[in-house]
């Protein structure tokens, strides 16, 4: 929104008769998600502020939020584990030595919530080249990160930087982009991400109804203003009787008067004005809304429906509704949302984030004793458990 005040400094007070604020509205600008090149690295937009933008969407957003933390949690369930473990306990202990649950869950976060994660790789300090090997893998915030590009503008490593906004002062730090083989660096870095014809970016699933997640922030912020003024509608306060001599003045007086007439703890109060003709007396007019209660009803429910259509997530587990479908939210129905829910988005996404984190895993060997006592090295195989209440029946009927 923009505010233009018409300038006064040069007229006198006799020659003022009014002061007037014109309010320009914002016009409708598209989301611009351009990638930004420069001569050492690529941003996803300015600063890296589309990272900012999916951000503000999950902080904002009520819905968003709910739906992604809720996505998370299923992709997550019971944390990763290797199927080729001979018992629940070794199937945990095979991946946690080298993948924390907690990064593996900010991972799972990340994906859903930017459309791709990072991860940082360490090597063993095995001093022959033949026997280095990825050791640990840890996560590594993605929204931190630039693209380092070659001549055939293809990834060839990344550019980390604490605030993007400021990298004068928080100087990039390059770091190599992780292979599978050992080029001399023992930190590495690799970006995943959601598959995308984008050149370096891909955007994550619900991007299509990003603005319904800003309109719900504002309509939070116009909620809590509407209270903060009382629930008062907008007014024309205009004071008669001259205008003050200097803009100071005019400040001052527009500062007081504003602080005694609005805000919720005035609101209902008497106001209380001496003046010394009805000519010069305060006039108050209260600028109508139509179907103010109305339309933020009606904005609030397409926020949270657009918001629902674009996860592919189900009304009956997210919004507790019913929907087209005549679903409601007996168990039986619950089942059925649950099911669907992780044919179409989780199960997808499950698969998509493990054939990634296999890329590395595959060089990991991991040392076990055989039945004679022998170290031999077996190769992990990744995979999410699924929660202990989601039964095997259901567990088979999705595979």
């Amino acid at each position: 929104m923009k505010i233009e005040e018409n300038s006064l400094e040069s007229q006198t007070p006799d020659s003022v008769e009014n002061t007037l604020m014109v309010i320009q509205h914002s016009t409708h600008l598209p989301i611009n998600i351009e990638p930004i090149i420069s001569r050492k690295w690529v941003l996803n937009g300015n600063n890296n502020s589309n990272w900012q933008m999916y951000q503000d969407a999950f902080e904002d957003s009520p819905t968003n939020s709910s739906i992604i933390k809720g996505t998370v949690e299923y992709i997550f369930a019971d944390g990763l584990i290797d199927l080729n473990g001979d018992s629940d306990i070794q199937k945990e202990f095979n991946v946690s030595k080298h993948l924390s649950a907690s990064d593996a869950k900010l991972i799972c976060n990340d994906y859903k919530k930017f459309g791709g994660f990072a991860v940082q790789v360490i090597w063993n300090s095995a001093k022959d080249i033949k026997d280095k090997r990825p050791l640990l893998v840890k996560y590594f915030k993605i929204f931190k990160l630039g693209l380092s590009i070659d001549e055939c503008m293809e990834v060839n490593g990344y550019w980390y930087s604490f605030d993007w906004s400021k990298y004068g002062k928080y100087k990039p730090v390059y770091y190599p982009m992780y292979t599978g083989e050992y080029k001399g660096n023992d930190v590495e870095l690799i970006v995943f991400q959601q598959p995308t014809s984008n050149d370096f970016f891909a955007q994550p699933d619900y991007v299509s109804a990003i603005r319904y997640a800003q309109i719900e922030g504002e309509l939070q912020n116009w909620a809590y203003n509407h209270l903060l003024n009382g629930f008062q509608g907008s007014v024309l306060i205009n004071v008669n009787g001259g205008v003050p001599a200097t803009e100071e003045l005019r400040r001052r007086y527009r500062k007081e008067l504003l602080g005694n007439t609005t805000g919720s703890i005035n609101a209902g109060k008497a106001i209380v004005s001496f003046n010394k003709s009805k000519e010069q007396a305060i006039d108050v007019i209260t600028i109508p809304v139509l179907d103010l209660n109305q339309q933020y009803v009606q904005m609030s429910t397409d926020s949270r429906e657009q918001l629902i259509a674009a996860h592919q997530a189900s009304p009956v587990i997210f919004a507790n509704t019913k929907d087209g479908s005549g679903l409601g939210n007996n168990s039986e129905e619950m089942e059925m949302a649950t099911k669907a829910m992780y044919r179409k988005v989780i199960r997808p996404m499950q698969k998509d984030i493990l054939t990634h984190l296999m890329t590395i895993f595959k060089d990991i060997e991991n040392p076990v004793k055989d039945e004679y006592g022998n170290i031999i090295y077996k190769k992990i195989e990744l995979g999410f458990k699924d929660f202990e209440s989601f039964n095997k029946d259901n567990r088979d009927d999705l595979k």
